[in-house]
């Protein structure tokens, strides 16, 4: 399958996409039009909707810096077995 052919049935890239390594130009019709597209999505700006982000993006830090939940009882334990 051609290049041309493949990326007939996608859609360019929005702002949020901007800076993402799994983008790729295609050159259009004529010598100054080129589009922008994902190479991971066919829809990229379905992957933004609901404030979301988009799980490929490489551009975007992927920590977290929730601290997880300890149940009260397994820590109170463990508050224990420190003081000895």
């Amino acid at each position: 399958m051609k290049k041309e052919t493949y990326c007939l049935h996608r859609e360019e890239i929005i702002d949020k996409c901007e800076g993402c390594l799994k983008i790729f130009f295609q050159e259009g019709l004529f010598k100054f039009s080129s589009s922008r597209y994902c190479n991971a999505y066919l829809y990229p700006a379905s992957k933004w909707r609901f404030d979301r982000k988009c799980p490929m993006a490489t551009h975007l830090e992927k920590g977290t810096d929730e601290k997880k939940k300890i149940n009260p009882l397994k820590q109170s334990k463990r508050s224990m077995e420190e003081m000895k």
